[in-house]
């Protein structure tokens, strides 16, 4: 219970506007005029919002919390591009979750490939169970699968996080682009189990695109923690298996409060615990992470709530999974709401 209260309690602290981003009177695609402080990014966040052409993979990720009567209430929409050695199909995950009750409901469908995805500066996916159109000025998602549905509007209330330093960095062998949006102002309805209510709270949008080879593709595995503190910063935390290396690499990228950025080591096991065997999938998972950042001074508890949120299955089994985080950051206590995806078997 204590653990849920801190958690409750850092939600309230992230959606109240006590950070630097702008969640009161978000800006949209304003907010990135001025860039990123400190860093030279590779990427565009304007012109590489839409589905690249001519890579295996897009990936279009967005996840968010709010507290409605005491409940901390969480959403991911997932839809991935999926082409070369996938075969060119669209992968559409979605997941609600009530972390006070326990409650988690998730589908994953494959769809054939639409002949129209958007344009270079908005997304237009559409399917029969869900959607993601529009910009950073208004970035509109729509879900409805068997115990959940969401219908959310997203503006950008925050500068991007570029991932590795300037958004471009190796991933199982070979070069991934991505960049983040941690602070998205979001309003709309959430609904549980025929229960709708008012979702009023922020978003993390990650956008990322790359090629990836025929033996990554079916046996990828990678652990990925996305965390708003309290204090305003964000953090994208990676651990991979780098093939080069023979062994997993692990590293944050860090936005600051005051918009500059830092890229830092991290260990690799990412203090990953309470594994268990999923049911659904018989992937192995880990159910709880301590991630150390030496550097500054942090030690990092991100617990799942509930800890079995996960869809799909064979060797690309997912989880994603709404998640509490309570520890110390640069030598002071902090709270935060998290994300922690796991794909493949760990």
């Amino acid at each position: 219970m204590k653990l849920v209260s801190l958690f409750l309690s850092a939600s309230l602290l992230v959606f109240s506007g006590t950070s630097t981003a702008n969640t009161q009177n978000p800006q949209g695609a304003a907010e990135f005029a001025s860039g990123t402080a400190g860093v030279a990014p590779m990427l565009n966040v304007i012109n590489d919002l839409g589905v690249k052409s001519g890579v295996d993979s897009n990936s279009i990720w967005a996840a968010g919390d709010t507290i409605v009567g005491g409940h901390k209430l969480s959403y991911v929409y997932n839809v991935l591009v999926l082409g070369g050695a996938f075969g060119g199909v669209l992968l559409q995950n979605l997941a609600v979750a009530d972390s006070t009750t326990g409650v988690h409901h998730s589908d994953s469908t494959m769809y054939p490939l639409p002949s129209s995805l958007g344009t270079a500066t908005t997304l237009n996916i559409v399917t029969p169970k869900g959607s993601i159109t529009g910009d950073f000025d208004d970035l509109h998602v729509v879900a409805n699968f068997a115990g959940g549905a969401f219908d959310l509007h997203m503006k950008a209330a925050g500068p991007a996080l570029f991932n590795g330093g300037t958004g471009v960095f190796p991933l199982g062998g070979m070069p991934a682009n991505e960049y983040s949006i941690p602070w998205l102002a979001t309003a709309g309805t959430i609904q549980i189990d025929g229960v709708t209510s008012t979702f009023h709270g922020n978003s993390w949008f990650d956008r990322q695109w790359g090629n990836q080879n025929a033996n990554l593709a079916t046996s990828a595995s990678w652990m990925w923690i996305r965390m708003n503190l309290s204090t305003g910063d964000v953090l994208s935390v990676w651990s991979a298996m780098d093939p080069v290396l023979g062994k997993k690499r692990a590293w944050a990228t860090i936005l600051h409060a005051d918009g500059s950025q830092s890229v830092t080591a991290v260990e690799p096991s990412l203090g990953a615990t309470n594994f268990y065997i999923s049911n659904n999938s018989g992937a192995r998972f880990a159910g709880a992470w301590t991630v150390r950042i030496p550097q500054f001074n942090a030690v990092l508890h991100v617990t799942p709530q509930p800890v079995q949120q996960e869809f799909g299955d064979g060797s690309l089994a997912m989880y994603e999974a709404a998640s509490a985080v309570v520890g110390v950051y640069k030598g002071i206590p902090v709270i935060g709401t998290g994300t922690a995806e796991q794909l493949g078997s760990q």
